[in-house]
Formats: structure tokens, sequence, C-alpha cells
């Protein structure tokens, strides 16, 4: 289950500012040395390359996967792609690049072990001297592959040389922008699909397969397909087409591979049919490396021939007994609201299917309470998946076992007892030392019969997993924090009372792309932002009685977006176009719907409280207190 990531610095900084960056942030690999059975060796050690200032060139590598696993291009984790070794962004680098680290993926979708595959990539004379560069093939999350690494120079002609020493981190250089020669253009012509139109009865699924040929003077180095509207629209979500499979509700795929000009690039999606019955037209647009491409509107016709299930208003209610009231009151609990939730929250997908856990104090194994094994501290216990056999299998001093059902690591006498991942490795970028790899509550390995992952799960009560979010940095203002983790309580809320996004893979919200939650680490961290779940402990985002959808973003450009102007449909009444004069003059930042966190900081430092603060930002919500 070795895992290895580091935030990208970005990310720090703006936590310093105690900006919420939501789902936005960079993973990159950090150096390990086990390998995780990711291995490969390269046709090029050197690479030399000769540009005249503003010419672009390519580079094509070949690679041989040396090792046991199997590569992969589009995984979520641990997918191949090429690295920069010891710098953050290259001088040479340019539209196309996929990161400023990161020139490319690997060409094919898989890669079994001694099969070959390439990565090609572009680089730039931006500013004239002489440039070398290592690059590396990197399983993210996991592996560098030390055999698979190429230096490269660029010499772009037009002044005495400039020479980067590859060993050292890259100097950082202002590139003079040299305008190119052929401009680039994004244009696209439709090729193939896999049927013109859909005849489907209610909330029906089908399968969606585009082929755009790219027609333009540029590559796409991405490419992704937006929705820009639902015709007719109706009342509620009857005519919402959005699949949970979607990477946003309004942008259903995206493919992070080069598509040069003359090739053609797929994109596949699943399509929803609305719950009405009746004639519906659905359009999309491509784009590519973020800008629309001419020639990519598509509208794709359906015939729902059947009503399915109507959900005309947020599919989760509070107890009969509470009602919504004006912004400022907070509902008392009552005897009907029920106990604090214990949330389950998928941490990753493991990559050899195992974890390894220790403990600072006396833990222990159990399946449904019966305890199977007792452990004192710092023991270490295995827990392996066996494929082959479809059982889970427990290694550790004093203790030998396997069995069908899934096994649960937990404190004996604090159930709370923070527990390690040994074989997990989390780094924090900006402290150096510190590596997130410890949770409160209950651990558990759990493999889905339906994605083929195995995941690693923490279960633990809401309010501490709250404690470990790393949304806000701990030096913001008290109000701030206490408006957005109140709006991640709901969104959590929201997920354990329906249960259903990552029901296939047995918990209610992941780690990474949901909330960011890096568990023990980000608590010990941070006393003031576990006082500001303290202070609002219990109580959830409300309107008309009915519990509120809270999304939230980093930073608007003076005003936010109605829910329907981002993500189509009816949208909601608390979701509203609102002014935000604390973020006049910036750039947007994030979907802009909801709570912007630069915003909502700004309100804070003016002395607004934080249920002004929701309430601007959700208009007519309330809170309500749903458990004690």
């Amino acid at each position: 289950m070795t895992r290895f990531c580091v935030r990208d610095r970005a990310r720090a900084w703006v936590n310093r500012l105690g900006w919420s960056v939501g789902l936005f942030f960079v993973l990159v690999p950090a150096v390990a040395h086990a390998s995780g059975g990711y291995e490969g060796s390269v046709d090029k050690k050197t690479v030399t390359v000769e540009l005249n200032p503003g010419e672009k060139k390519w580079i094509t590598l070949t690679y041989t996967n040396t090792g046991l696993k199997t590569w992969a291009r589009d995984a979520k984790t641990s997918y191949v792609s090429l690295y920069l070794v010891g710098t953050k962004s290259s001088p040479v680098g340019g539209v196309g690049w996929r990161t400023s680290d990161s020139p490319a993926k690997i060409r094919d979708t898989t890669v079994k072990p001694k099969s070959k595959t390439v990565v090609t990539f572009a680089v730039f004379g931006n500013a004239p001297g002489t440039y070398t560069e290592k690059v590396r093939l990197a399983s993210e999350d996991t592996a560098w592959m030390y055999g698979a690494e190429t230096l490269v120079t660029i010499k772009v002609k037009g002044a005495v040389a400039t020479t980067v020493t590859p060993t050292k981190p890259t100097p950082t250089i202002t590139p003079t922008p040299v305008a190119p020669t052929t401009p680039k253009t994004y244009s696209a012509v439709l090729l193939l699909r896999s049927a013109k139109e859909f005849a489907l009865a209610g909330n029906a699924r089908t399968q969606v397969t585009l082929g755009f040929k790219n027609t333009g003077t540029s590559f796409w180095a991405s490419r992704s397909l937006k929705m820009s509207s639902v015709f007719p629209a109706l009342s509620g979500s009857l005519s919402s087409v959005y699949d949970d499979s979607w990477r946003s509700p309004a942008e259903p795929v995206r493919v992070d591979n080069v598509t040069n000009p003359g090739e053609i690039g797929f994109l596949s999606f699943t399509l929803k049919a609305p719950a009405k019955s009746g004639s519906y037209r659905v359009s999309f647009v491509l784009e590519a490396d973020g800008q629309q491409v001419e020639g990519g509107a598509i509208d794709i016709p359906i015939t729902v021939t059947s009503d399915g299930a109507f959900e005309t208003q947020p599919p989760i209610t509070p107890p009969p007994s509470v009602t919504y009231v004006p912004p400022s009151g907070i509902i008392p609990i009552t005897p009907d609201a029920g106990p604090e939730p214990t949330l389950r929250v998928g941490i990753f997908a493991t990559t050899d299917d195992q974890m390894v856990v220790t403990a600072a104090g006396p833990f222990r194994v159990h399946q449904k309470g019966t305890a199977n094994c007792n452990f004192t501290a710092g023991e270490q216990l295995t827990v392996r998946f066996d494929r082959t056999n479809k059982v889970y299998k427990l290694t550790g001093p004093r203790c030998v076992g396997q069995s069908t059902d899934v096994y649960q690591v937990q404190g004996t006498d604090d159930p709370l007892l923070p527990l390690e991942m040994t074989d997990f490795s989390r780094p924090v970028g900006w402290l150096p030392g510190a590596n997130d790899n410890k949770f409160r509550g209950i651990l558990e390995l759990r493999w889905s019969s339906v994605t083929d992952a195995v995941w690693a799960i923490n279960q633990l009560p809401m309010e501490h997993y709250l404690y470990g979010i790393a949304e806000t940095s701990d030096v913001s203002p008290m109000e701030y924090q206490k408006a957005l983790l109140t709006a991640a309580r709901t969104y959590a809320y929201y997920h354990w009372k329906r249960a259903t996004k990552h029901a296939d893979e047995g918990f209610h919200v992941d780690a990474k792309y949901d909330q960011v939650y890096r568990g023990y680490g980000a608590e010990a961290r941070s006393p003031k932002i576990v006082q500001a779940v303290k202070d609002t402990r219990g109580q959830i985002v409300s309107y008309g009685g009915v519990l509120a959808i809270t999304p939230y973003f980093s930073r608007s450009d003076g005003h936010t977006r109605n829910w329907n102007e981002v993500w189509g449909g009816s949208g909601f009444p608390w979701l509203v176009s609102v002014q935000v004069p604390q973020d006049a003059g910036k750039t947007l930042w994030g979907h802009g719907v909801g709570l912007s966190a630069s915003g909502a900081l700004g309100m804070a430092n003016e002395g607004k409280v934080y249920p002004e603060i929701l309430t601007h930002f959700y208009q007519g919500t309330g809170l309500v207190k749903f458990y004690q």
C-alpha cells in the first residue's frame, strides 16, 4: 500500500493566507526508493535538441516496462507520466505540458510488463541559451523509475549559453516571449459518435463515445467535454443528465494525452436520461487545453419513453421537528434529531492490496465488535487482501488469520487512539519531517467487487473527521474558520445521509476529491480549527426545513455564480449570484458557486460573524443543530 505524494507548494502559501483551495491541488511523486513493482528503462539516456528562438520541437522517448506492475495512463492514481527531476518548472516548457513539472503521460492506455510505450512532448525556444533537464518516468503517488531517466540538452540559438546543472534545482528564468511563426488555432470536426440519438426510460443510463478530429494547427495536450445546456429545462432536477461518474456537474469527461493535428481524439462518458418522459436536447462543447474548440459543439437528442423517479427537492431532509428559522437563529436539538454520525472516509485505493498498522498505545483487530487479536504499543499488524482466494489475511505478533469478512483495527482502551499506517507516506510540503499517515478511530481494508479496488478506509465520528480537514489554515480568523467548517460539515452530512456517492466502495466521502482530509496530523497542527469545529458542533446549513447543498471555492472575481449558470438545471434558491466586494478586481479561481473562501475571509476580517457570512453566500439559509 506504499503511496508517496507531496502537495504542490502553491497550496502551502494559499493555506497560509487562510484560503480554502477546495479540490484544487497537485500531487507529485516524492523520491521513493521502493519501486512497488514499478520499474522501467528508456531507449535514450541523452538527447540534444537545437532550436531557433520561438521554435518548437518534439522529443519522443521509448520506454520498456521492466517491472511487475502494469502501467496505466488514465487511472486516478498510479498513472505513469514523465517528470522533471530536481525542479518544479523548466525554461523550455510551454503550452501542452501536463503540468509545469510534467511534460506528458505515456501514450498507451495500459503497458504490461516487458511491453513498450512512448512519451512525446514538446520543448520551446522561449529564450536564447543552453538548458539541461533531467526527466524521469514515475508512477504517480507511488515511485520513481530510476532506470527510465534521460538527460535532455536544449540549445536555443541567439546568445551565449547558460548551462543549468541537472543535479541542482533549475534557477528561475523569465523567458522573453517570442511570437510563433504560425498562429495556433483550435478547431475540430466530429467524425464518430456511438449513436445520433437515444431512446431511454426515465433516469436510465447509456454510454456515449465521440471522436473529434483535430483540424487546427495546435496539438491538444488535453481534451474535455463541457455541458452547455439541456432543453427544455424542467423544474427541480427532472432535466438533470448528470451521472456520478462525471468529473463535475458541468464536465462529463477529460482525457490528458496528446492529440496532434490530423489525429482523432476520443471521449467516452455516461449520460443519464431525465426523469420525466418527453423529448430533450443535450448540448455539449469540446474544449482543448482549457479553451473552446471551433466546430466542437454537439447536440444529443434524447427521447424519454417513460417516467422515472422524480426528485424535485434535495433528497435529504432534517428530522420532522426541525423547521427553517431566520439566519441568525440556531434551532436547539430535539429528542429525535439523532446522535453524531459516524463517517466512513476513503483515504486512498491501495497499490499492493494491503496496509501495515501500528499505534503508540494498545490496539486490537475486531470483526463486528468481536476481538480477534490484541497488540501492544509499537507492534505492527499487516492486513492484506488475497485476490486469488478473495479473503482478508492477518499477520502480526501472536496473530495469524484469514476471513471473507473485513477486519477493523482500533485502539483497545481508547477507541479514538491515533493509528499509524507505516507503509503510507504523505509528507507535508511546507513542514519538513511531517507525515500525515495517522488517523483516529477505525482503519479498515476493503475490496470492492464492483470496482475491483482495495481501499484503506477510516471510520470515525463526524466532528473528528472535521478536525482533520485541510481546507483552511490555522492562522485564519476564527469566524472564517467557523463558516468554512460549517459548510464542510453540511457537505459531509449530506453524503453521510444519502450514502450513495461511494456506496460501491463502502465509504461516504473521498479524502482527496470530495474534501481534503489529512487525519490526525492536520488535527495536531491546527488547534484553532479544532476549536472552530467544537464551537459549531452539530450545526448544519438549512433552507426551508431541508438540508442545503453548500459548494465552496477559492476566489471570485467580485461576484458568485448561480448554480444553473455553471451546472444547468433550475438550480437552488439559496445558490444565486451575490456580490463579493472583497474580491473586486481579482480573477475567478474555482467554479464560482456558493461560498468564496477569499470573500469569506475578507468578511471575517471586517468583523462579520459566521452566520452572517454563511447567509450571504447561501441566501435565505439558517443554521440547524442536528446533534449535541
